[in-house]
């Protein structure tokens, strides 16, 4: 899986990616976009950009993550 989507115009290694998108979903559904905020910057992961994650950014990579890993996959 490759991302081509560029995040706020810097453009990460695939793991980047891949791993921020795994603690995202890993943190439990219940909390807020602000507290799964909270938490990756508590974790010190930061943005594409390199800035501190708040729910606007969270949620705009949330929703361009999953639209990329989601596509179905043509031969």
């Amino acid at each position: 899986m490759s991302f081509s989507i560029r995040f706020g115009g810097n453009r990460q290694p695939d793991n980047y990616y891949i791993d921020t998108l795994a603690v995202a979903k890993s943190l439990p559904q219940t909390f807020t976009l602000r507290q799964k905020a909270d938490r990756l910057n508590d974790l010190d992961l930061l943005t594409p950009s390199g800035m501190k994650w708040d729910r606007l950014r969270l949620a705009n990579f949330l929703r361009l993550a999953s639209k990329k890993t989601t596509s179905p996959i043509t031969n």
